[in-house]
This record gives C-alpha cells, structure tokens and sequence, in this order.
C-alpha cells in the first residue's frame, strides 16, 4: 500500500480503459513527478483509443523521472515506437540506450541508438549508431561529440553553399559583360583545383575546430 504522500505514481495490473483514465486522472492533478509502470502496460496503451494513449503520454512526458519494469524485448521496442508517434510531429528525437540483445529492438527503433558494450556482450553495440564503452561517455557524447558534429555540419553546409555561389556570380557576370557568349570562364581542370586544392584549407580549419576541449566536460 501507498502512502498519500508518496512521490511516485504506481500504475500496475491496468485491464480496461476506464482504469487507465482514471490513473491518468491522478497523474495530471496529483503534482507527483515519478511514475512507476508495469511492462504489460505497454502492450495495453496500443490496444487503447489514440485519445486515451495520447492523454497517458502527455502527463507522462511531464515527469522527471519514468521507470517502466518487467518489460519483454517486444515491449521495450513498442515503447519506443509509441513515444516516437507522439513526439515526432512535435520535431523531437528518440533515444535509446541497451547493453544486451533484449535491448536491441529498442535500439533499433529509436532515431539515436546508444549501445554498450559489457558483459552482457556485444549485440547492442552492433546494432547501434554510436557504441559506447562505459555509461558515463554518454555525457561527452551528447555535450562535447554531439555538438561538435552539429556546428561542423552547418558551418561545412553554409561553405559549399557560399563557395558555389562564388563562383555562379563570377560566372554571371563575366557573361553579362561579353554579351551572353556561350564560353566558359575556367575549364575544366580550373573548375576542379577550385572545388579541391584551392578551397580545400577552410574545409580542413572547421574540420579541426573546437572551441571547446573535450577535458572541460
């Protein structure tokens, strides 16, 4: 038994829709911010109307902490499906962090698979995007790794635009002056030291950044 002052909501042994409704209920006016929930539960929510499923995930996307137990391989991928249907239209991701093959479905369905690899094997550390050796490297992936890829991947873009751009001016103009003559401006081998040896320095520099050492983190 639970006590009122509990900080946790406990949400197991759910058969109809009715039941659910009603823990939901309680989620949205009891101010608790960790849910407790049973595996089965899973299964359940994709039976269940979408209004009702909706209504579970969106209290639950309030909670600062969620610890779903007894889940099979099965329902540890539905979840992760399910909370991809409601938060992809909003343009957030999923992310799934396993270190054994029951995690591998989940890892699979997510849009980040995070895999360990330890005693459990190997299996979700192959079947991930990103393999991690220890858990506490997820805090340098995320903050130092991820955020280096994203800046040097819009700062590369933003280059090869401008680059091109360059380029389709000086040709613009150089036949706009000749009276729109057919005669190109470089040749070929111009053309390809520009996109390569001439151009390729700045490439390198955003390659290299970091304007934050991975040791601060």
């Amino acid at each position: 038994m639970r006590s009122a002052s509990s900080p946790s909501t406990l949400i197991e042994d759910i058969r109809t829709e009715w039941q659910l409704s009603t823990k939901i209920s309680e989620l949205e006016t009891s101010g608790r911010k960790v849910l407790i929930m049973e595996g089965k539960l899973v299964t359940f929510l994709i039976n269940t109307s979408k209004h009702t499923r909706d209504r579970f995930l969106k209290a639950t996307v309030q909670m600062d902490c969620v610890v779903c137990y007894r889940c099979s391989p099965a329902q540890k991928g539905n979840l992760v499906d399910i909370l991809s249907q409601y938060k992809k239209p909003k343009g957030d991701k999923i992310a799934a962090i396993g270190d054994g093959g029951n995690d591998v479905g989940m890892i699979q369905n997510a849009d980040v698979g995070i895999g360990l690899s330890g005693r459990e094997g190997r299996q979700a550390a192959l079947a991930a995007d990103f393999s991690l050796e220890k858990f506490e490297h997820l805090l340098k992936l995320l903050l130092w790794h991820g955020r280096l890829s994203y800046k040097r991947s819009a700062q590369l873009v933003q280059y090869i635009i401008y680059r091109g751009m360059l380029v389709g001016v000086i040709h613009a103009a150089f036949i706009a002056t000749y009276s729109f003559i057919s005669i190109p401006l470089f040749h070929g081998g111009m053309q390809m030291g520009y996109t390569t040896i001439f151009t390729f320095l700045p490439t390198l520099a955003i390659v290299l950044d970091e304007d934050i050492s991975v040791n601060r983190i």
